[in-house]
């Protein structure tokens, strides 16, 4: 874990976690792609078996979510600035939801 807030969330507080989070993931970001450390944080096997080795299918849900995350990212940046709850909710459980697909 790399950072936390607590509830009730205030716009500042997540707006500056989340800017501290993206920018030390930018400069820390390996020159080979996580998975391929060990102790990576996705689990390949399980992936696999929840598409039953369908590997085109798992492949069509990575562009699928990598195609809807920078929206949903987006959605809950404004929301924030906003002060709009329900869509930050809404748009929150979505993002968890496409990466819970993943393990």
């Amino acid at each position: 874990m790399d950072g936390s807030i607590a509830k009730p969330f205030q716009a500042r507080a997540l707006l500056e976690t989340l800017e501290h989070l993206f920018r030390h993931q930018a400069e820390t970001q390996p020159a080979v792609p996580v998975a391929q450390h060990a102790g990576e944080p996705l689990d390949r096997e399980e992936v696999i078996a929840r598409v039953d080795g369908d590997v085109r299918l798992l492949t069509e849900l990575v562009e699928l979510f990598l195609n809807e995350y920078p929206m949903l990212l987006s959605e809950m940046l404004d929301a924030i600035v906003r002060g709009d709850r329900n869509t930050l909710e809404r748009a929150a459980h979505t993002l968890y939801d496409s990466l819970s697909s993943f393990s």
